[in-house]
């Protein structure tokens, strides 16, 4: 209904990549939010092999990593999920909380680190 209308349509995934991300590609969704390598024990290259060419995969910061208040833990995720996922066009103006308990400062370093890496 998304794509008769010229919409995307997007998917919000945590866990479960491998045995419903073909699926959910199948079914045509466009892109896939919170690919997390550390709850779904998926790395962010068996993600991108798995469906990079067919649906866009977003994620690779770990909520726990966030929580830490570690500025150079986050940086290194944030580098890590652009050097395998690739370079996005997403405007830094994007700047939306992931969960209410996040610590504001680590969101930030996290789009920091986008910036500084992209």
């Amino acid at each position: 209904m998304a794509h008769r209308h010229g919409k995307k349509y997007a998917y919000v995934i945590t866990t479960g990549l491998k045995q419903i991300g073909p699926r959910l590609a199948d079914a045509g969704v466009d892109l896939l939010y919170f690919v997390d390598p550390i709850q779904d024990r998926l790395t962010l290259e068996d993600a991108r092999d798995l469906l990079a060419r067919r649906v866009t995969v977003v994620g690779g910061t770990n909520a726990v990593s966030l929580a830490s208040r570690e500025p150079q833990r986050i940086r290194d995720e944030v580098r890590r999920a652009l050097d395998v996922l690739g370079r996005p066009s997403v405007s830094s103006s994007t700047r939306g909380r992931d969960f209410p308990d996040t610590p504001l400062e680590s969101v930030m370093t996290m789009i920091e680190a986008w910036q500084q890496y992209r």
